[in-house]
């Protein structure tokens, strides 16, 4: 698998890179490739829980006629966040409400490495809205990876060390 790129997991200067960006020690950032999304959502995975967000596997998998058995059977804890439930939400076990380009700061970048940049046409709703950086962005602090940019543009000063192709 690959970091941004296509840059090889498996290359110890990559992950000396990516350590050293993210503040982490380099063993905590394996150079074995990681799970195919076919292989997560098998039945005899090692993967015990998901947190899908934004993306709909049941109609995403190479087979979609196994996907929602494999969706509720493969893992012990799903959950789910997107801005409209569709039809893999009835397997999670929690359902998070997601929120739109329209709500968001920041960019979005295509399998083509094209980004566009996007600045909050509305508050999210709710009365204590919150701003995700990144998916999951609420336990990156417990993670390995550090903790996570506290707006936009640190997440753009980010990439360029870690990324070839977007230094100027």
């Amino acid at each position: 698998m690959f970091y941004t790129d296509y840059q090889s997991v498996a290359d110890p200067a990559v992950r000396r890179r990516f350590a050293a960006a993210w503040g982490v020690p380099e063993e905590s950032l394996s150079l074995k490739p990681g799970l195919k999304v076919t292989e997560i959502v098998a039945e005899d995975s090692p993967v015990k829980g998901m947190y899908v967000f934004g993306e709909n596997p049941v109609i995403s998998d190479p087979d979609v006629a196994h996907a929602p058995s494999t969706c509720s059977t493969s893992s012990e804890f799903l959950v789910v966040q997107d801005l409209y439930p569709d039809r893999h939400a009835r397997y999670a076990d929690v359902v998070l409400p997601g929120s739109s380009f329209a709500e968001k700061d920041g960019t979005f970048v295509n399998t083509e490495r094209a980004h566009q940049r996007v600045r909050e046409g509305v508050r999210p709703a709710g009365p204590r809205p919150r701003r995700p950086r990144r998916p999951g962005g609420a336990v990156g602090p417990r993670r390995t990876a550090g903790p996570v940019p506290p707006n936009a543009e640190a997440v753009m000063e980010e990439i360029p060390p870690v990324t070839p192709s977007w230094r100027a």
